[in-house]
């Protein structure tokens, strides 16, 4: 309720965190809030590396902005396309069947090189270009571009270029997923599919090799 006050007051909570000298507010209201997927995580089976981490959240939630800053993109993430940037009154025409991962997101330009990345939006009410300040709504939380998870915040910072781990550095926000018997669980899945991607990748190998040596022979 503090919380919110705050925000009716419009002020922006006291901020319990930094990135080099970048002052972090939490991205979603009534924290610390439950991480369900962090980085590195396998999805599609192992395809590919989970490059943020999800918060647990509802359909419609305010997504806030973790700081002060300049909007970069705000639109939509294509399949086999570069991301587009779409006003907020056509996002919801865009086909869901062309959308990529990501779906719907808004990414935010910081100072010192910091890129903060909001995925999965049922909606968004900022453009291209436009400044933000810490803790302004800057969309709600959706499941756009999600295949199977009920609606949730997925969230990712960039360094210069780089993803980088948004946990370290939103520690004061967060339960981690070790912090719940859901999480420990869902950790021993995720490590037993790592495993199994491992074997799978080595038993290609071996098949390519096998594979190149009969064509010599030949």
């Amino acid at each position: 309720r503090r919380l919110l006050s705050s925000y009716h007051k419009n002020q922006a909570p006291i901020a319990k965190s930094q990135f080099q000298g970048v002052d972090l507010y939490p991205p979603l209201d009534g924290f610390p809030r439950k991480v369900t997927g962090v980085m590195g995580d396998p999805r599609d089976e192992g395809k590919r590396a989970h490059r943020g981490i999800d918060f647990s959240s509802t359909y419609w939630e305010p997504v806030r902005a973790v700081a002060d800053g300049k909007v970069v993109l705000a639109g939509v993430d294509r399949k086999y396309k570069p991301s587009l940037n779409i006003d907020p009154e056509l996002a919801g025409k865009f086909p869901s069947k062309d959308m990529g991962a990501g779906g719907l997101f808004v990414m935010i330009r910081h100072k010192n090189g910091l890129l903060s990345a909001y995925m999965h939006l049922a909606t968004y009410r900022v453009k291209h270009g436009d400044t933000v300040h810490a803790g302004q709504a800057i969309g709600t939380v959706g499941r756009t571009g999600v295949k199977r998870s009920a609606a949730h915040l997925h969230f990712e910072m960039r360094h210069k270029g780089k993803h980088i781990d948004p946990l370290p550095h939103l520690k004061p926000y967060v339960f981690t997923p070790n912090d719940t018997y859901i999480g420990r669980r869902l950790a021993i899945e995720h490590r037993r599919i790592k495993r199994r991607h491992r074997r799978l990748m080595r038993k290609r190998r071996k098949m390519k090799v096998a594979g190149i040596k009969a064509t010599r022979r030949e």
